[in-house]
């Protein structure tokens, strides 16, 4: 009688122990797989065909195994990511394939407008440089605007003694009218520092004398043995014949 108890408990126990949670280690590596797949490809990992074998391990984890709730938590969040990127990207592929209900439905991206063209400016007469000598102006930017109207002068000195430069009018009306004066020689004087100034010099006009005219020159008359007088460069009067010598 006291055997039958025994065997009871000795069910009871074995019973107890056969129900008992087990570890299931493929849970570990799938759930592994799955955060590589993430990790290295993003949202793409969601519709990728290496997560439908890891879904797969994640349903057949055992009814007793220790990680059975683990993997449903794991396997309904894969599915919700993968449900998310398949309908952000549903619109996209029908309408890069045609699609003309797809297409009509959803958005469009917006063109920037262009940018407006500028305005075409008129173009203006070329910058020709100041349109009169100014104090300060190198030789050189004074020669390349004026030079027509002038030619190197002799030296000079400024007003501190250094040595300066003359540019002097020419004798030239319209070049007189302008950088001149009435009667004067006018010099503009250049120091280092640039134009420094004009210098006026009264001009003086000198007679040159004319040559003397030679002495008329004796000559007797053909006919009426007069003496005539030959002027060079003068007619030779009428019925003259030239005398030699018996």
């Amino acid at each position: 009688m006291r055997v039958a108890p025994v065997l009871c408990c000795l069910a009871l126990t074995l019973s107890m122990t056969g129900c008992r949670p087990k570890t299931y280690q493929p849970f570990y590596a799938l759930e592994a797989d799955q955060s590589t797949l993430i990790s290295r490809e993003g949202d793409d990992a969601y519709v990728s065909p290496a997560l439908e074998p890891i879904l797969a391990g994640l349903d057949a984890v055992p009814e007793n195994a220790r990680e059975k709730a683990r993997a449903l938590e794991l396997a309904a969040r894969l599915r919700a990511e993968q449900s998310r990127v398949r309908l952000e990207r549903v619109p996209k592929e029908k309408v890069a394939q045609g699609d003309p209900f797809e297409g009509r439905l959803a958005p469009q991206p917006l063109k920037a407008a262009p940018p407006p063209e500028p305005a075409p400016v008129a173009a203006g007469p070329v910058d020709a440089g100041p349109p009169e000598p100014f104090a300060g102006m190198s030789e050189k930017d004074f020669v390349a605007k004026f030079g027509r109207c002038f030619a190197a002068g002799a030296p000079s000195t400024g007003d501190d003694g250094g040595a300066a430069t003359t540019q002097v009018v020419i004798d030239d009306a319209a070049c007189q009218k302008r950088f001149g004066q009435p009667v004067v020689k006018t010099s503009f004087v250049f120091t280092a520092a640039g134009l420094w100034g004009t210098r006026t010099q009264t001009q003086t006009r000198v007679e040159t004398p004319e040559a003397p005219k030679p002495a008329p020159v004796p000559v007797a008359a053909a006919d009426a043995g007069e003496r005539v007088l030959l002027v060079p460069g003068a007619p030779i009067p009428e019925g003259y014949r030239k005398q030699t010598d018996p």
